[in-house]
């Protein structure tokens, strides 16, 4: 299947609501085909899916890193990257200050 229709399946799920289907379509394709744009799209989209449907911020940032770390030429997409990097970071922050406040009162 080439990248383009795989991202598109991809976005059919996504428009669904099947995220978890969607998640793994981005994850097949970007495994898939490394080298091509559409992997780095697939890997912010799938970064976004865990950060803002499935609630999986370790993912989202783990994909994100990925995206960044790409060969594949993205400099139209670094500033998408590098605040999907920080909001991932900060959720993560956050998560930790609340587990740390609820083993302090329990």
């Amino acid at each position: 299947m080439s990248p383009f229709i795989w991202f598109e399946l991809g976005r059919v799920a996504e428009e669904r609501k099947d995220y978890e289907r969607a998640l793994l379509e981005y994850d097949k394709l970007a495994d898939t085909y490394p080298s091509a744009r559409e992997s780095i799209l697939a890997k912010i989209s799938a970064a976004r899916l865990c950060l803002k449907r499935l609630n999986r911020p370790h993912d989202a940032l783990r994909f994100y890193e990925e995206a960044s770390a790409s060969v594949v030429p993205h400099l139209d997409l670094d500033r998408d990257i590098q605040v999907g990097i920080q909001q991932a970071k900060d959720v993560l922050s956050q998560n930790a200050q609340l587990s740390a406040g609820a083993a302090s009162t329990g």
